[in-house]
């Protein structure tokens, strides 16, 4: 059954993804019916510079950007401030479209990955602001070569070295954001007071020397969903993302060989919560958290909801870490349902948690640790319907638990979709949850499995390499 399921989801992958990768569903709204249509490329087109295009563009306009590469950084002195310069390839403070991979012979249907649009800022400046409440949409891009040293953001720091988004609600969508640096935060974006819509981009390569590496959000109520967020670094919290007294949705992303020197190697939520649903964290490091790091105060505690943290390192926490604020603040509880975490390395503990926190974990699959979860006397862990095995210690610290079971989950391959001969599956509890991290329906049997994935006869998903 293991290879039918296997020919058939590379049958799809044939079929499906020279169409699907590039033309997430955002292609068609953004091409109904714009104001004007105002077409830049090298040369030959009406503008050879995007900003100059931006410059002339009416609200509702969509600008399409041919194929090349575009290296001109501008400074516009009118949007710096004491603490903020203005130093990157094009501004946008319109409610303006900004679309890439046309050529010039063809301006109705895009191609990013046949015409690569390439925004280089080549290390002088950022690639691009957001700033103002506009909700533009940027789409279809090469973004790369960002650097904000020097250009501030913040009263005590340069943030955002490809794009740094202050007060808008943009949809950033369909991009690769490659090879920035920030010399504090936000290596590849930093978003402030954003209720920004970062979707489908593959994030990789980015750096920063204190927080996101990827990604720092602020003060925000983003939703990140469905992105490829890899080989990204940081200082201090958050390899691939940091987010920060935030309310953030961060769903269906895949979190690869992100490193963070302290905390969060994949992913760290400090402050508040939020919804963490769908991801994969797999190959992330830390020295506390090598999948997620959570520091949470006031009551604000985060939900998890079928999420996958296989073969992260850390000293302490190497799959997730968590850690509550002072006695007096009454934190809330951390929640998490259906959760596979397997094969956490480093320290050895597939879930590490520290001062003052209160968890519920139901239909979570815990393997191969050397302890599957430890609690410090201050906290406590409630688990219903856990699946342990081949951990070298189950658990420690102040735990309760009911209804445990105990067998191989049978994992495939990519250490979280479960087999056939599974002892997760139709062992699980009903726990509110009606799909599973493919999207697939809960239950498929006779009952719900525990862990993210639920078991279907033939099931047909895209392998990790092609999912975002």
């Amino acid at each position: 059954m293991k290879n039918e399921r296997m020919l058939i989801a590379f049958a799809v992958v044939l079929g499906l993804t020279a169409a699907l990768l590039w033309l997430p569903a955002g292609w068609l709204s953004i091409q109904a019916a714009p104001e004007s249509d105002l077409h830049v490329c090298p040369s030959g087109c009406p503008y050879s510079s995007i900003q100059d295009a931006v410059n002339v563009a009416q609200d509702g306009d969509v600008i399409k950007v041919a194929q090349g590469i575009y290296t001109d950084v501008h400074n516009i002195a009118s949007l710096s401030t004491a603490s903020f310069t203005a130093t990157q390839i094009v501004a946008i403070t319109k409610n303006i479209s900004i679309l890439g991979g046309y050529t010039t012979t063809d301006w109705n249907m895009p191609d990013p990955e046949a015409h690569p649009t390439t925004l280089d800022a080549e290390g002088l400046g950022r690639v691009m602001v957001i700033s103002g409440t506009i909700t533009p949409t940027v789409q279809g891009f090469n973004i790369t070569g960002g650097n904000s040293n020097g250009l501030g953001g913040i009263f005590f720091g340069d943030v955002g070295g490809a794009i740094y988004i202050m007060d808008a609600s943009p949809i950033i969508a369909s991009n690769k954001i490659y090879s920035n640096t920030a010399t504090f935060y936000g290596g590849g974006l930093y978003l402030k007071n954003s209720d920004a819509i970062i979707s489908n981009n593959l994030i990789f390569g980015n750096s920063s020397q204190n927080r996101g590496g990827g990604l720092h959000i602020r003060d925000s109520h983003a939703i990140i969903s469905k992105n490829t967020i890899q080989n990204n670094t940081t200082g201090n919290y958050g390899g691939g993302i940091c987010s920060f007294w935030s309310e953030t949705t961060i769903s269906h992303n895949i979190f690869k060989n992100n490193t963070s020197s302290y905390s969060g190697g994949g992913l760290s939520l400090y402050g508040v919560g939020g919804m963490v649903n769908g991801n994969i964290f797999m190959d992330n490091h830390a020295l506390y958290g090598g999948g997620i790091y959570v520091s949470y105060q006031w009551g604000n505690a985060p939900t998890f909801i079928n999420n996958a943290l296989v073969n992260n390192a850390a000293s302490k926490g190497s799959g997730i870490w968590v850690g509550g604020g002072q006695p007096s603040l009454a934190p809330g509880t951390v929640t998490a349902l259906h959760t596979t975490i397997y094969d956490n390395q480093g320290g050895g503990e597939g879930i590490f948690i520290g001062e003052n926190v209160s968890l519920a974990l139901t239909n979570t699959i815990i393997v191969s640790h050397t302890i599957g979860i430890s609690v410090t006397a201050t906290s406590t862990a409630t688990m219903n319907t856990t699946l342990w095995h081949d951990n070298g210690i189950d658990w420690s610290g102040n735990i309760s638990r009911t209804n445990d079971k105990t067998g191989n989950p049978s994992f495939e391959a990519d250490g979280y979709h479960i087999g056939s001969d599974s002892a997760a599956r139709d062992a699980g509890v009903s726990a509110g949850v009606n799909d599973d991290i493919d999207g697939n329906y809960r239950p498929m049997g006779s009952g719900y499995d525990i862990g993210a994935d639920e078991y279907v006869v033939c099931k047909i998903y895209l392998p990790l390499l092609v999912r975002h």
